[in-house]
């Protein structure tokens, strides 16, 4: 085992850790490097993946990734964090309209509050 373990987070489920450790080390070195501290061996460097569990066996999903929807997001934390996303993005992006907009059809997360 590694004294750095790497851990990568959503969206790498067509990697594995071969490819992260390539990706990551430079950056880790690089990183120690800035802080003057001393180099790590690379042996010291370990990357996990699980990513292979989030790609269903004998199944071909659309663009690399599950198809999700507005019935994949809970209400609760994940639809007000949604929002506050939106209203920030509109907020900073004139192209973007903000979730309280006047449009033609509701926006099925306002619908519901």
């Amino acid at each position: 085992m590694g004294r750095v373990v790497c851990v990568h987070g959503i969206g790498q489920q067509h990697m594995g850790e071969s490819q992260l450790y390539a990706s990551w080390r430079p950056a880790l070195a690089d990183g120690l490097t800035r802080a003057a501290a001393p180099p790590l061996a690379a042996s010291d460097v370990t990357c996990v993946f699980y990513g292979d569990l989030f790609r269903p066996a004998g199944r071909t999903l659309a663009v690399l990734d599950p198809p999700l929807d507005a019935s994949d997001v809970a209400e609760g934390l994940e639809t007000e964090l949604l929002l506050q996303w939106w209203a920030e993005v509109a907020r900073t992006d004139p192209a973007v309209l903000p979730p309280d907009a006047r449009t033609r059809a509701p926006c099925s997360a306002r619908s519901t509050r």
